[in-house]
C-alpha cells in the first residue's frame, strides 16, 4: 500500500505531492549486484547490450549514479555500447582513497581499451577539495595513451534550498520558500577553482579534453530553477531528480554526435 501510494501521499495536500514524490526518488544502483558476484575482478559494466564500438564510458560519484539512467537511453538512438565505473573513484583522486588506488586505474583502462571504449565521461560533484590540477594532468594523461577522449561535466548546482523534503516541511508548517531558484551569478562563483582547473586541462590537451556545462541548459534565463513544470529537479541539495536529469539530455547527445561508429 505504501509503494503503491508514494508513502500515503494522499494524506498530504496535492500541491505537495511532487515534493514528495522527488524526495523519494531512488538513488540508481551502479553495475547491479549480480554482476558485481560474477564478475568479481571488473572494474566497468556494461549499461545497455549493444556490441559495436566505439563505446562510451561514465566514470565519477554519486552523480554520475543520477545520470547512467538518461545516458543510457540515448544510447539507444545511437547504437552505442555505453560503460559505467564499478567503483566510486572519480577523475582525479587515484591513489586517494583504498578503493581508488592507481592499480584500479590501471585496469580500469585496460578493460576499457578492450571493450573498444573511446571516449570518458568524467561526472562529479567536484568539491575544491578533489580538484588538483596535478592528479588531473597525470590520469588525463594516461586516458589518452589508452586512446580515449576525455569529457568533464561541470558541477550542477547545489543549495539547501533545493531539497525537497525541507521545502514540504516549511509549506507544512505555513512557511513558503521561493520557487523561483538561485542567480547564475551564485552558482559561477562557486565553481571558480573548476572553472580555472578544467581551463588548465584544456590548455595542456587541447581537444582530447572536453568540457561541458549545464548552466545553458539549466539556467536558461539567468536564474537556476529549483523546478521544472512545478516538478522538482532535485531530490536533495545537490542530486537531480530524473526531471532535472532530463533537462541535460542535449549535453549528452552532444556526447554521443561527437565520435558516431
Amino acid at each position: 500500500m505504501l509503494i503503491s501510494t508514494h508513502g500515503a501521499l494522499f494524506l498530504y495536500p496535492k500541491d505537495l505531492h511532487p515534493l514528495f514524490k522527488a524526495a523519494g526518488e531512488l538513488t540508481p544502483h551502479r553495475c547491479p549486484k549480480s554482476f558485481r558476484v560474477l564478475h568479481p575482478s571488473a572494474q566497468i559494466c556494461p549499461v545497455n547490450s549493444v556490441a559495436s564500438a566505439p563505446g562510451r564510458m561514465i566514470m565519477g560519484d554519486s552523480h554520475a549514479d543520477q545520470l547512467d539512467q538518461l545516458i543510457a537511453q540515448i544510447d539507444t538512438t545511437y547504437n552505442v555500447p555505453v560503460f559505467m565505473t564499478v567503483r566510486n573513484c572519480s577523475l582525479g583522486t587515484s591513489g586517494t582513497r583504498h578503493f581508488c588506488r592507481q592499480e584500479i586505474l590501471d585496469e580500469l583502462l585496460v578493460q576499457a581499451r578492450e571493450h573498444g571504449v573511446k571516449d570518458l565521461l568524467a561526472i562529479s560533484s567536484w568539491l575544491d577539495e578533489l580538484l588538483d590540477v596535478a592528479a588531473f594532468e597525470r590520469e588525463i594523461a594516461q586516458i589518452r595513451a589508452a586512446g580515449m577522449r576525455v569529457w568533464i561535466l561541470h558541477s550542477v548546482p547545489r543549495h539547501p534550498d533545493f531539497r525537497p523534503d525541507v521545502r514540504a516541511e516549511a509549506a507544512l508548517r505555513g512557511a513558503r520558500l521561493s520557487w523561483d531558484g538561485i542567480p547564475v551569478e551564485t552558482y559561477e562563483r562557486e565553481i571558480v577553482k573548476q572553472r580555472r582547473v578544467f581551463s588548465a586541462l584544456r590548455a595542456e590537451f587541447g581537444d582530447d579534453v572536453r568540457i561541458l556545462s549545464p548552466k545553458g541548459r539549466m539556467c536558461p534565463d539567468g536564474i537556476y530553477r529549483f523546478h521544472t513544470d512545478g516538478k522538482p529537479n532535485y531530490r536533495d541539495d545537490s542530486h537531480v531528480t530524473h526531471v532535472g536529469a532530463e533537462r541535460l539530455r542535449p549535453l549528452f547527445e552532444g556526447f554521443f554526435e561527437a565520435r558516431r561508429p
